[in-house]
């Protein structure tokens, strides 16, 4: 974040210069690629990066090391929702019937898409986290595995 000390460090004239440097640090935002997927960062992401920057000045404003929150001039990009798809009950099918050539695949498959859970949550799960037998069965979620670039 190369604009971070334009951000916090005063001119001469203890003037801040806060939209000038948040649309240079949003703009680099937009045009810096993610080394995870070689793509530009998501506007989801960049928010959530704002966010957690406009969170610290806002403190700042309160605990008055600052007067004005340099970030509420600032618009930060809005975040598209895109419309999700779902197999349907027979493609789920189609899927299991082809990965059940490799027990136990078809089955996370068919359990995962009827209970809904994501694939964190399925790696997550324990054997006391599923009751079967209960009048009502369920599956408790109560962890989900994380991604840890080192370990995968």
């Amino acid at each position: 974040m190369k604009c971070w000390g334009t951000w916090t460090q005063p001119t001469e004239e203890a003037q801040w210069r806060p939209l000038r440097a948040k649309k240079a640090w949003l703009a680099e935002q937009r045009a810096a690629v993610s080394p995870k997927t070689k793509r530009p960062h998501s506007q989801s992401s960049i928010r959530t990066r704002y966010v957690a920057v406009a969170a610290v000045f806002k403190y700042a404003v309160q605990l008055r090391l600052i007067n004005v929150d340099p970030c509420i001039p600032v618009r930060i990009p809005k975040v598209e929702h895109h419309e999700l798809t779902f197999l349907s009950p027979e493609q789920v099918n189609a899927v299991v019937e082809r990965l059940d050539a490799e027990p136990p695949d078809g089955l996370v498959v068919q359990f995962a898409a009827y209970t809904g859970l994501r694939a964190g949550e399925l790696q997550g799960m324990r054997i006391r986290d599923v009751n079967l037998f209960a009048r009502q069965p369920y599956v408790h979620v109560q962890r989900q595995a994380q991604y840890e670039p080192k370990r995968g």
